[in-house]
């Protein structure tokens, strides 16, 4: 004290209490809001069909074929109406057990839409063959494997052009 005293002078030096300065109170930060974008929409849905082939698993029995099988059975996009040029194919709802009855009173059947009148060439050429894999009738034609296996043993004979559907690019 006596040290303030001689700095200050001989003036009476009181003690002063300095107050604790009070904290600004701060906001507290508010999260983010977070920004969400609707998904965009699949254009298969739009246009009521299925977004992803549910067959796809099944579809490794083409081997290095499966990408265009798939192709084969579905390509491209719909365009705003649903239909259009910009997409095509077999069968685009992978509808495993739809016929389609043809000009000529033929039937187009399953996942590949199979022809039947292809189907009962096979069986008189290849009969023991399709025995092997278990198809015996047309009515066989609606089981996705079955199929399947068919579609790849006209594939292995015919190539892509077997398919009306098939795009452009896989047809000789």
């Amino acid at each position: 004290m006596e040290m303030i005293k001689k700095i200050l002078g001989e003036k009476d030096v009181k003690a002063q209490m300095v107050p604790t300065p009070t904290p600004t109170p701060t906001a507290t930060p508010q999260p983010t809001p977070e920004v969400t974008t609707p998904p965009t929409p699949n254009p298969w849905e739009q246009a009521g069909r299925p977004a992803t082939n549910p067959y796809a698993e099944q579809m490794s029995a083409f081997g290095e074929n499966a990408g265009n099988m798939e192709r084969v059975l579905r390509w491209g996009e719909p365009d705003d109406q649903g239909y259009g040029a910009n997409y095509g194919g077999e069968n685009l709802s992978y509808n495993a057990e739809g016929d389609n009855q043809n000009s000529d009173g033929s039937i187009d059947r399953g996942l590949f839409q199979i022809n039947s009148n292809t189907f009962a060439d096979f069986l008189r050429r290849k009969g023991d063959v399709m025995t092997s894999l278990g198809i015996t009738s047309f009515e066989d034609m609606k089981d996705p494997q079955k199929n399947i296996q068919m579609a790849k043993l006209i594939l292995e004979e015919q190539g892509y052009g077997a398919w009306y559907g098939a795009p452009a690019d896989l047809k000789p």
